[in-house]
């Protein structure tokens, strides 16, 4: 083996007759990979998930692979309330499993409606209005990340949850109340089921129970107060 100057890596997916595969060779630093187009989504956030400002660089376009975010906390993410307020893009049907899927993260009652009336997102629960400006920024930044990885993978798939890809999360307790640290992962995946979600933190009992909420995470890695999945 320590005399061979080349090999390769083969990765199989469910949904590709052919795997792909890396190739590498001693002394040469570029790999090559067949076929050279991404395959698999990749979507990457850092501990800041800001919705689009004024004064804020472009939003990410990549169609495969948007990690920009996780090293750049000026990135913003794509703008959740104008895509889902867009009736001629976002049919009601989908409108419906995406504030579905916010509002069960957000931990809003089940009571709590949603609507897109004049460019604005809300969640009315009787007498009660909670519209995406007025949130605080905890969940202003689950609302912005939880929309910007539906309006990625629904560019691809027809819902939410025949998605598949890798997801993977930066400091995903910050801003958050405690009750809420305890639960975001396991409501992260019931959202999403078949992205497959990493997400590192720095709350011990957050983990604990991200642990426990996420038997099926591939690996775990313990290194003094972090537990990255």
């Amino acid at each position: 083996q320590a005399k061979k100057k080349t090999g390769s890596v083969e990765v199989r997916l469910t949904n590709l007759p052919q795997p792909i595969r890396l190739g590498f060779s001693r002394g040469r630093r570029e790999f090559n990979v067949n076929p050279p187009e991404p395959k698999v989504l990749l979507l990457a956030y850092g501990s800041t998930r800001l919705l689009p400002r004024k004064g804020l660089q472009d939003v990410d376009t990549n169609r495969y692979i948007r990690i920009k975010n996780l090293f750049d906390p000026t990135a913003p993410l794509n703008d959740a309330e104008k895509w889902l307020c867009d009736r001629e893009n976002v049919s009601d049907q989908r409108f419906e499993e995406v504030a579905g899927a916010i509002r069960d993260t957000l931990l809003l009652p089940e009571t709590a409606e949603p609507t897109r009336q004049n460019g604005k997102l809300e969640f009315r629960d009787g007498a009660v209005v909670f519209s995406l400006d007025q949130l605080s920024d905890g969940y202003q930044s689950v609302t912005a990340m939880v929309a910007d990885i539906a309006f990625c993978v629904l560019e691809k798939w027809p819902t939410i949850q025949e998605a598949e890809g890798v997801v993977l999360i930066d400091e995903i307790e910050v801003h958050l109340h405690p009750r809420w640290k305890m639960t975001i992962v396991e409501r992260l995946r019931r959202a999403q089921r078949r992205p497959e979600h990493r997400a590192k933190g720095e709350n011990r009992h957050a983990a604990r129970r991200a642990r426990r909420c996420a038997a099926d995470f591939p690996a775990t890695e313990r290194q003094g107060a972090h537990l990255a999945f």
